[in-house]
């Protein structure tokens, strides 16, 4: 849902991320001890508030813009927190690193035939983590929260 709704009207229904976030911390909560959760979730939301430091920066100094209205959307830092709230920090990073590079291709494939160049950030990160999901409960059974 976040997906569609993210690539038709750049907009996604607001209480999709915390079912998200439910879902994944949920998963995540039933692997982890109690205070090594909440640690790794601590840690996983700075690396969100350290990006959207880095974000604010650029898009206030080098693109002159405000970051919420015409950088990045409030959807983008929903779907980031609800896959902070979901992971240890060591898969949050990776996936996180893997989910960025995979926007960025499939961004850069399908530039050329978008009239305004936008990013559904949340839409991308929604399925590429869809896509992790299913391979590693069908395909290639890891633990992804064993670090």
């Amino acid at each position: 849902m976040i997906c569609f709704q993210d690539y038709k009207d750049r907009e996604v229904y607001a209480f999709l991320f915390p079912l998200a976030a439910i879902g994944m911390g949920g998963l995540y909560f039933l692997d982890e001890k109690l205070n090594r959760y909440f640690t790794n979730i601590l840690i996983n939301l700075l690396i969100v508030l350290g990006i959207l430091g880095i974000l604010w920066l650029y898009a206030r100094f080098k693109l002159k813009k405000e970051l919420f209205k015409e950088a990045f959307g409030l959807g983008d830092v929903f779907m980031l927190v609800a896959m902070a709230l979901g992971f240890p920090v060591y898969t949050f990073t990776v996936l996180l690193s893997f989910g960025f590079i995979t926007a960025l291709i499939i961004s850069l494939i399908t530039f050329r035939k978008q009239k305004e160049v936008t990013i559904p950030l949340a839409g991308q990160l929604s399925v590429f983590l869809v896509v992790v999901y299913m391979i590693v409960w069908v395909v290639l059974p890891v633990n992804l929260y064993v670090i």
